[in-house]
C-alpha cells in the first residue's frame, strides 16, 4: 500500500482529536446548534495551522499528487443540500489532485454533519447507513469518475461552526471492489460559504401557498440581482441593484426612481409594496411585502438572506 501525503501547509503537524472524556456523545448530535465555539477543540484542531488553512492526507489506492486545480480552492464549508446556513446540515469538502490506476483527476474528501451539530466528537458512517442524526463521509473524484464511500468508519471533531469553522476528521472507506483509503483532514477557522436563502408566500383568493420551491437569486449582466420566486409557470421577479445600500425601498411594476425597485411577472400589474434592506459586511438581507393586480389579485411577502454583493450571487457550492 502506498503512503500518500498532501500538505497544504509548508510544515506538517497533525494532532487530530485531542479531546477529553467530557465530549458529548454521538447521540446528542441533533441538539440545537450553539454559537459558542469550544476553544480547547479549536486550538487542538488548529495546532500548526493559520486561520483559513486546511490539510489533507490519504493512504491507500489513491495518490495525492498536488493541490487541487479548482476555483473554489482546497476546502469549502457551507450548508449541505437541503440545509440552512444557521442550522445545517453542513458539508465540508477538502480537495486535491489525485492519481488512481494511472488516471489523474481532482478528488475530494467530504464530511456531512447533521442538522444542529454543535462542538464535540462524533462517529462517522457511510451515506447509505446514515440516519438524520448521523455524520457521514466519503472520498470521491469529481464528475463521478469513482467513489470510495462504503463501510465508512471514523470520527469527526467539531470545534466551531459559524463565520469561522474548525473541523478535523479521520475515516477508512472502501469501494465496491474492496479497495480502500484512510483519510485524515482538518480545517482551521475556515470562512463559511453562506448560501442565499429565500422564504416567500403568496396569497391568491384567500389561499396561501409557499413559493420557496424553485426560488433563487442570480446576478445578470446589468449589475443587478434577480430575485426569482415560485414555480416556472408563475414566477415573480424582483430586481435589486448589486450595490444597494441599507434602507427602505418602494416596490412597483414601474421603477423609474432610484428608491423604487421593479417587480415583474406575466399577468401582473399595479404592484404596491415595500422592501427593507440590511447590509451585513459583504452581504445584504431583505424583507419584502407587496400587493399586485392583474390576472388575479395577490399578496406576496417574504425575506432573503446572504445576497453576496462581492462575488455576484451565490458562491458556487
Amino acid at each position: 500500500m502506498k503512503k500518500l501525503t498532501l500538505l497544504i501547509l509548508l510544515a506538517f503537524s497533525f494532532t487530530l482529536f485531542a479531546c477529553d472524556s467530557d465530549d458529548e456523545p454521538a447521540d446528542d448530535q441533533s441538539d440545537e446548534q450553539t454559537a459558542e465555539a469550544d476553544d480547547s477543540l479549536v486550538d487542538d484542531i488548529g495546532d500548526g495551522l493559520e486561520p483559513g488553512d486546511s490539510e489533507l492526507n490519504v493512504d491507500g489506492v489513491v495518490e495525492i499528487i498536488g493541490e487541487a486545480d479548482d476555483d473554489r480552492g482546497p476546502a469549502d464549508v457551507g450548508p449541505a443540500s437541503g440545509g440552512t446556513n444557521h442550522d445545517g446540515p453542513y458539508r465540508l469538502r477538502l480537495r486535491a489532485n489525485t492519481e488512481r490506476d494511472g488516471e489523474e483527476t481532482t478528488a475530494y474528501a467530504m464530511v456531512v454533519l447533521p442538522e444542529g451539530t454543535s462542538p464535540g466528537t462524533y462517529e462517522l458512517t457511510d451515506n447509505n447507513s446514515a440516519g438524520d442524526d448521523d455524520a457521514y463521509a466519503m472520498f470521491r473524484a469529481t464528475a463521478q469518475r469513482w467513489a470510495i464511500a462504503r463501510d465508512v468508519e471514523g470520527e469527526v471533531t467539531v470545534g466551531e461552526i459559524g463565520d469561522e469553522t474548525s473541523i478535523a476528521f479521520e475515516f477508512d472507506a472502501e469501494d465496491g471492489d474492496g479497495e480502500s483509503v484512510s483519510v485524515h483532514g482538518r480545517v482551521y477557522r475556515l470562512g463559511f460559504d453562506y448560501s442565499t436563502a429565500i422564504e416567500a408566500t403568496r396569497v391568491v383568493d384567500g389561499e396561501e401557498s409557499d413559493i420557496d420551491s424553485g426560488s433563487s437569486m442570480y446576478r445578470d449582466n446589468r449589475d443587478k440581482y434577480i430575485l426569482r420566486m415560485g414555480p416556472v409557470t408563475s414566477q415573480i421577479f424582483i430586481n435589486i441593484p448589486a450595490d444597494i445600500d441599507a434602507g427602505s425601498y418602494t416596490l412597483s411594476d414601474d421603477a423609474e426612481d432610484d428608491d423604487v425597485l421593479e417587480v415583474s411577472a406575466d399577468g401582473i400589474g399595479d404592484v404596491d409594496g415595500q422592501i427593507e434592506i440590511e447590509r451585513d459586511g459583504n452581504f445584504a438581507h431583505g424583507e419584502f411585502e407587496f400587493d399586485a393586480d392583474g390576472d388575479e389579485e395577490q399578496h406576496v411577502s417574504g425575506r432573503f438572506e446572504y445576497m453576496d454583493v462581492v462575488t455576484g450571487g451565490d458562491r458556487e457550492q
